[in-house]
Formats: structure tokens, sequence, C-alpha cells
């Protein structure tokens, strides 16, 4: 098994070299700790404009990084153009242009995305950055976990539920997008934060304390609240021409 921290180290000195000049944010788990608390993330997850994908290939060929998974968009294939890099022990995932949600089947554009990125040095569990990097600000986070959708996104976004965020554009966004299998994963979110094992387990992945504690419960409250918010804000779904 990888050590976490040598992992994390790697990671970081490879984020200090990158040719940020190209463009590119960061997103998925290393952007969340921007605003979080620290924790151990599998994987790094950059978002790239589509120019910027051929010089950046043969950067990460000259670190040494081999492309492990490549997918492209099609009728087919909903994951969207992601590929995946491996030199252990790090694991990249380059998304070029937008980032698709199988599930949800709509592009979240790379422009939108990478607009306002905060450039921070980027703080781990294993140490720092020593330059400042872009991370996604939080209300790309929230689109993209929200679309997204699964217990650890959720779980995520908890983590971070204390940090400002513009909810009306995370909503103009989705409204902008609206199509019935996104209204169906945001809803499926919705209905998945109202459990009680989602509040146990994002406290338990964040290691926030007790579900008991009164200061938990009115965190998750206004949590909730603010998912409810973006989910009934969702107007009503076009219907395509074939229809």
């Amino acid at each position: 098994m990888t050590d976490p921290d040598a992992r994390e180290q790697a990671v970081l000195s490879l984020l200090d070299r990158w040719p940020w000049d190209l463009g590119g944010v960061i997103i998925g788990g290393y952007a969340v700790i921007a605003y979080g608390l620290p924790r151990y993330s599998d994987d790094l997850d950059v978002v790239i404009p589509i120019e910027a994908a051929l010089p950046l290939r043969a950067w990460l060929r000259s670190e040494g990084l081999k492309l492990s998974k490549h997918s492209v968009p099609n009728p087919q294939n909903l994951d969207g153009q992601v590929e995946r890099y491996k030199a252990s022990p790090i694991t990249l995932d380059l998304l070029a242009d937008a980032v698709r949600d199988r599930d949800a089947r709509v592009d979240i554009p790379e422009g939108w995305i990478s607009k306002g990125a905060r450039k921070t040095r980027l703080v781990t569990l294993s140490g720092r950055t020593t330059i400042e990097v872009p991370i996604a600000r939080p209300e790309a986070l929230w689109a993209l976990k929200l679309q997204a959708g699964r217990p650890r996104d959720i779980a995520d976004l908890f983590a971070i539920a204390d940090t400002p965020f513009d909810v009306v554009e995370v909503e103009s966004l989705f409204n902008g997008l609206i199509s019935e299998p996104l209204a169906n994963k945001l809803r499926s979110v919705s209905s998945m934060v109202r459990t009680r094992k989602m509040y146990v387990d994002c406290l338990s992945r964040r290691q926030l304390g007790k579900p008991g504690d009164p200061r938990n419960i009115r965190k998750w409250e206004r949590f909730e609240s603010t998912i409810d918010r973006i989910v009934q804000s969702l107007g009503p779904i076009k219907q395509s021409r074939s229809s």
C-alpha cells in the first residue's frame, strides 16, 4: 500500500513544477482541502482548457507520468474527456474542456470551472506547495460535487460548508444545463442528505465530532437547506427537438 505522506509529497512537488501558464485549475479532493481541514486524497484532479492538452501531455511524459486510461466524449461514452496518468505514487486525472458525470449527463465547461480560481499555497497533512497554485473557487466545487453526488462528494461539501459562496451562481449554472438526468441526480443528492446515515457518515469522514453535538446539528441543517434551495431552484426541463 502506498504511503499517503509519500504520495502527497510527490503531488505537491509535481504541482510546484506544473506549467500553470498553460492554464488549468485544481478540483477534487486537493481543492477541497484548500478550504477545509486537510485530509488525504487518493488522486489529483486538474481541469485544463482543450488547447493546453497537447503541450501538457508532452510535459507529463517528460515528468515520467504514463497514460493509463483515456476516454473521449461520444454518444456511447458518458464519462467525458478524461486522461489518467500514473507514476507511482501519483495518480492524476486530467480533464480537458469540461467535466462530465456519467449519471447527470451534462458538461460543466472548463471556462466556468476555471473562472475566478483562487491562487494559494496548498497546505496538506504532509506539507505545502512552495508556490501559489490555482484552486477552483467554492462555487465550482459545489457544482462539481453536486453533479457527482457520491457520499464522499457530499462529505467534501459539508467540510467546506462554512466557506462563503454565491449560491445564485450555482443555481444559474444548473438551470442553464438543466436536463432530466441532471434534475434526477440533484434530487437524489437532496434525498441522500435527508438521511441520518449521511449525516453520521459525513461527521465520521471528516472527524467532526458527535452527531448529538448541537453545533453539528445546526451546521447540518444549514447545509441541508442550502442543497434544498439549489434543487428547488431548478426550472422546467427543456424538451429536446426529437420529443
